[in-house]
């Protein structure tokens, strides 16, 4: 399957169709059930994409995605891992100097998590004497815990958010089953090993959700509130790493994720993805959002709900991803216009409906159902805008009244940020140069990284 992918890749640059086919060739190719998903979503995208660079890359992604998932060595895997970080710089780049900016953030945040992932590596090795998997030292399991935290965006490497600046099924792409994924991937992969952070895990998924769903709500952006989302999506991952069913949560994650970014595609995509657009509640692209929000919050009976029912604290998780989604669906379909009709409608449809075959449908307990339905109803009465305005106007008032008692005297204020202005001009200049400078560097990083492995491979 790999030599038809780089295949597929090379035929999007001249016949596009044809590209497209040899990738859907892959499917048949694929021996898990995990693979066939990943490769079903990326047709999905595909079939959304405006360019063929874009095309080309979408399948390279498809690419890493597979070897990542078909190590068997540590080697194998960090190549995978790198490919990936590479490959969303590129898909996220373009002419616009804003995406730049937010391209070599997102791969200088890549990198750092690749460093860490290779020093765990070098750990590993130099304790084993082999590349291979078998023994993970405590210390190379924070690193790579910590590695994958980066990579999935986790706080304080709140990324996806600069992400949407791609095309939209590039976004899809990223937030579903590429990049953002392989993290808690890695950690469910090596559960054994990572039990004892299972505290540190709860704790900073556990603020990462807070942060995320703070943001969401305060976001007028579908594909940022989507962003934000993932983020809280991925948090629960990682807490459920050593469950025997986090595969079929990661793939109603995955299938549900995708289908949101595209169904966005459709109907905001001419009002640059903002919220207010008076489309009809009733329509198929209500309802169909409707759904996956649900299935994306694990409202009772939907989606992700089959896997949090029997952890009752899951609720909460529930309760602040509906808080968001609750004002995202609101404020899209608030009115009666018909949403721009698209035959392409049914990709989402299809990844969404598909999600359902992997609910582990079982009967859920009394006391589960009130819990999250509870939650949903308290979310629903909280998520309007006006009581959340609310809120924030309080506690402005309230700090309001701190800043006025404790400020200093205005002459002192002026000298202190003049003082401060010139002490970061330097810093925010080579910040600035950091993020803008060009990407050879980092190339150059990653082929030396690798130029170590295979240096230890023969020494070896």
């Amino acid at each position: 399957m790999i030599i038809e992918l780089l295949v597929s890749s090379i035929l999007y640059q001249v016949l596009p169709l044809l590209g497209f086919l040899t990738a859907g060739y892959s499917l048949l190719l694929a021996s898990t059930i995990l693979e066939k998903t990943i490769i079903f979503i990326t047709l999905a995208t595909l079939s959304f994409t405006r360019t063929k660079k874009n095309g080309s890359l979408i399948v390279l992604s498809l690419l890493g995605m597979i070897l990542f998932l078909r190590a068997n060595d540590w080697i194998y895997l960090y190549f995978a891992w790198e490919l990936m970080s590479v490959l969303a710089y590129l898909l996220i780049n373009s002419s616009n100097a804003f995406n730049k900016k937010s391209a070599r953030k997102i791969f200088i945040l890549n990198r750092i998590s690749g460093l860490l992932l290779l020093t765990a590596i070098g750990i590993i090795y130099s304790i084993s004497g082999s590349f291979e998997f078998s023994i993970i030292p405590p210390t190379s399991a924070l690193l790579i815990l910590i590695a994958g935290m980066i990579k999935s965006s986790q706080f304080p490497f709140l990324w996806l958010k600069d992400a949407v600046r791609a095309p939209t099924p590039v976004s899809a792409l990223i937030h579903s089953v590429t990049a953002v994924a392989v993290g808690p991937l890695l950690i469910s992969r090596f559960s054994s090993h990572f039990l004892f952070l299972s505290g540190l895990i709860s704790v900073w998924t556990t603020l990462s959700i807070i942060i995320a769903t703070i943001l969401a709500i305060s976001s007028n952006n579908q594909k940022e509130v989507l962003a934000y989302s993932t983020i809280v999506n991925l948090g629960f991952l990682y807490a459920f790493f050593n469950s025997e069913n986090f595969i079929f949560a990661f793939l109603i994650h995955a299938l549900t994720k995708a289908a949101y970014f595209l169904l966005v595609e459709l109907y905001s995509r001419d009002t640059n993805y903002a919220l207010n657009l008076g489309f009809n509640p009733r329509s198929l692209e209500g309802i169909l959002s409707l759904f996956l929000m649900f299935s994306l919050s694990g409202a009772p009976l939907f989606g992700l709900y089959w896997l949090k029912m029997q952890n009752f604290s899951s609720a909460i998780i529930t309760f602040f991803s509906l808080l968001y989604f609750f004002k995202l669906f609101s404020n899209t379909f608030s009115g009666n216009m018909t949403p721009p009709r698209n035959w392409k409608i049914l990709v989402p449809l299809g990844l969404g409906l598909s999600s359902i075959g992997f609910y582990p449908i079982s009967i859920p307990q009394a006391e589960s159902l009130v819990i999250f339905f509870g939650a949903a109803l308290l979310a629903y009465k909280l998520f309007d805008s006006k009581s959340l305005n609310n809120i924030s106007e309080k506690l402005s008032k309230s700090t309001e009244w701190v800043f006025v008692e404790v400020s200093p005297p205005e002459e002192y204020l002026e000298n202190w940020a003049s003082g401060v202005e010139k002490r970061t001009k330097k810093l925010s200049q080579g910040i600035n140069y950091i993020f803008t400078k060009d990407i050879r560097g980092d190339v150059s990083y990653i082929a030396v990284s690798l130029a170590a492995l295979a240096l230890g491979v023969i020494i070896r």
